[in-house]
């Protein structure tokens, strides 16, 4: 129940008295003065079980309600009626949990961690019980009803208390104390006001007590450093404030203030109790892996309880966490020593208790969930250094792990018989056996999300690097992620398309048209942006390479004319040049569109047929996918143009023009095949032509399950609105 309610309890007549049935009705008294005396005759014991009835229906002073139950006043002291000052109860419930967790926040994470688990525990303590002399400080001879308070009057309380009224329009404070407001309704015998604290131990005062109210002072963690253990003030930063976590499901906040040059924020004039506190800067926030199940109404996430300092922190930290140095740690809240979604809180986990008087200053961390992994770039070294890592980690896996899994899932190799093969699970992917489980699998979607999460962040924070060639490295920094997405789009189907750094709790999948309208319009949007094509640079991508992708993404999703027009592009800007298979795996090869220079290590050097270099795209595949595009929409003859040099480049003799159209088919299909195997293009080629079952039957492929791989079950089980492909 709210505390802004106006509340003054009348109590009604106990009742007629059974032996007085059938005289008349008597009439009813009349309305007494302060403090005059009423005969009411009731027994004491009645009049207290009157008072406590009518105050158990208002659960916020209860306290009081139950303590009232064993006060034992005298006929002398109740015959004059009674005036009852209850308090608001001395703490809240327990379902409004993690309430001034941080009030003095000190960042020492396992402090932290210590100081919440005491509040947990005074969160289901037990009731503060009042003795009788405090329950008398409360209650005042005579029936006084609120127009009756007038400044200067004095109460005296049944205990012999003082209570000074003191008035300020239409507020009224009893010995400091602020009163309800409200209007007085009493029956001639009894009134109940409610004030905000317990009068016991007030004295008597003309001044009303100081304003209550919350300092909040916001931290941006990701400027963590030794010297700096709570990162810095962070200014600019948007701070709301909800009374309950539901109001925060429904977006509906009591305050909103942006913090000063100290990072600062202070709300005046708060009512008592529980508030919630959520503070954001651009895409930093205090929540954390927000998410809310279907039906739900309130949301969850983790807790932080505090920043990594030491390496001993760490070392003690629960498991399953990014632990590293200026990164939040979790909060282990069912103690089991692992985080995982069994330590979800309810949202905001942050906030204060505010009392009478009192302006609670709290410190609220904003960041990141992996602050070390999704900080802020800041400098123009940091973004060079980023792009560089991006290019490296993403060419490795495209040219390595991808061909790998491909070769595996198709005809184009059995599983590797090795030990990190086994570790992927490449033996269940070779028979298609494997589970929403696999390693391999699981790995080609973690690597892809991560790095489109890095992604993010450089596009994210590079307008605001003082830098040369900002649209330069934004448009290869875009390139990237459309590459990712192809693989995704193309082994996976429907996917989520990730817009910040870190997956929103709320993502869906996207359709396979949508994620190839993205692809296509990041890439035509960037195509002017990109540098250059240069081919002696080969880990650099260029406009060129953009059509390339752009090629492979039309493909995927027959859009032949667009294939057909992108690949042609790229042939007749005859900048690379058609090679054999003896040059065109060497890191000098002038037919490498892209491929970051890089030495295999022994596992995959057998599986490459003893090459060192492999590169991403090559000019070989554009011709493919020129020949493909062009035969399904019915331009054989350029079909043709484009496949002879293939052969020829193969050694393999050259096609005549008079093929059919099935007959021509079947030479484009052999010459993928045979003049790009293990490169990682074999099984999206058997799904796309619609022969896998016929290719891979006797390996236990089935259309209507294998054509796509299971999204991860990890990652469905933690993203409630991402549906797991057909079969799975």
């Amino acid at each position: 129940m709210k505390h802004n309610y106006l509340l003054i309890v009348t109590i009604l007549a106990f009742g007629l008295i059974t032996s007085c049935k059938k005289d008349p009705a008597p009439k009813p008294d009349p309305e007494p003065d302060p403090g005059t005396t009423i005969v009411d005759d009731r027994p004491p014991e009645k009049v207290v079980e009157a008072l406590t009835t009518e105050l158990a229906k208002v659960e916020d002073v209860s306290e009081f309600a139950e303590a009232l139950k064993n006060v034992v006043l005298t006929q002398e002291e109740v015959s004059q009626g009674l005036t009852i000052f209850a308090p608001l109860n001395s703490q809240r419930s327990a379902p409004q949990a993690i309430a001034s967790r941080f009030s003095n926040r000190t960042m020492v994470a396992s402090a932290s961690q210590e100081r919440f688990s005491n509040r947990l525990s005074a969160e289901v303590s037990e009731p503060v019980e009042l003795t009788d002399a405090e329950l008398r400080d409360h209650i005042v001879k005579g029936v006084y009803k609120l127009a009756d308070l007038a400044d200067g009057t004095v109460l005296i309380t049944l205990s012999g208390k003082s209570l000074k009224i003191k008035k300020e329009g239409d507020q009224t404070w009893i010995n400091g104390v602020k009163m309800n407001e409200g209007t007085v309704s009493a029956d001639g015998k009894q009134t109940i006001f409610v004030v905000n604290e317990p009068l016991t131990g007030t004295e008597v005062t003309d001044e009303p007590a100081a304003p209550s109210g919350i300092e909040v002072t916001v931290w941006d963690a990701t400027e963590w450093s030794p010297e700096n253990s709570m990162g810095k003030v962070a200014s600019g930063a948007q701070v709301a404030i909800y009374r309950t976590q539901l109001d925060y499901a429904n977006d509906n906040p009591l305050f909103e203030e942006e913090s000063d040059a100290q990072g600062k924020v202070t709300f005046n004039n708060v009512e008592p109790g529980i508030y919630y506190i959520v503070a954001t800067k651009g895409d930093m926030s205090n929540i954390f892996y927000k998410n809310k199940n279907p039906g739900d109404e309130l949301f969850t996430g983790m807790v932080s309880v505090g920043i990594f300092q030491t390496q001993g922190q760490m070392d003690a930290a629960a498991a399953n966490q990014s632990k590293k140095l200026g990164n939040f740690e979790w909060m282990d809240m069912n103690g089991d020593g692992v985080i995982n979604n069994d330590d979800r809180v309810t949202l905001p986990a942050e906030s204060v208790d505010i009392e009478e008087g009192n302006i609670v200053p709290i410190s609220i961390l904003i960041g990141y969930s992996d602050n070390d992994a999704m900080g802020p770039l800041r400098r123009e070294s940091q973004v060079l250094d980023f792009l560089t890592g991006g290019y490296i980690n993403i060419t490795d896996w495209l040219s390595k792990e991808i061909p790998l899994l491909d070769g595996v899932l198709s005809d184009d190799s059995d599983a590797p018989q090795d030990g990190y093969s086994t570790y992927l699970g490449m033996p269940a992917i070779d028979n298609f056996t494997f589970l929403a489980t696999n390693v391999a699998i699981n790995q080609l979607w973690n690597v892809s999300y991560g790095n489109i999460s890095n992604l993010n962040k450089l596009i994210r924070d590079v307008p605001n690097v003082n830098m040369a060639n900002k649209n330069q490295v934004l448009a290869q920094a875009r390139a990237l992620r459309a590459a990712i997405y192809i693989q995704l789009m193309t082994y996976y189907g429907n996917v989520p398309i990730q817009n910040d750094v870190v997956m929103e709790a709320g993502i869906v999948n996207s359709s396979k048209q949508e994620v190839y309208e993205y692809i296509k319009q990041e890439l035509t949007e960037i195509q002017n942006d990109m540098p250059g094509a240069n081919t002696g640079n080969l880990g650099q991508l260029n406009n060129l390479f953009t059509s390339a992708l752009l090629s492979k993404a039309a493909l995927a999703n027959k859009d032949y004319t667009l294939a057909a027009a992108a690949a042609a592009e790229v042939i007749n800007s005859n900048k690379y040049v058609l090679e054999s298979s003896n040059t065109a795996f060497t890191q000098t090869s002038k037919e490498t569109i892209w491929g970051y220079p890089s030495q295999f290590t022994n596992e995959f050097r057998a599986y490459f047929f003893g090459r060192t270099f492999s590169p991403v795209i090559r000019l070989s595949e554009i011709y493919l996918i020129a020949a493909e595009a062009n035969i399904q929409t019915g331009n054989v003859q350029k079909a043709i143009g484009y496949l002879n040099p293939i052969l020829q480049s193969n050694s393999l003799p050259s096609l005549l023009g008079t093929e059919s159209t099935g007959a021509l088919n079947n030479a484009l299909r052999n010459v993928w095949k045979t003049s790009m195997p293990r490169e990682g293009l074999r099984f999206a080629n058997l799904v796309r032509w619609g022969i896998a079952s016929e290719v891979l039957g006797n390996k236990g492929f089935n259309a209507s399950k294998h054509n796509l791989l299971p999204i991860p079950q990890v990652t469905i089980d933690r993203f409630s609105g991402i549906t797991q492909n057909p079969g799975y």
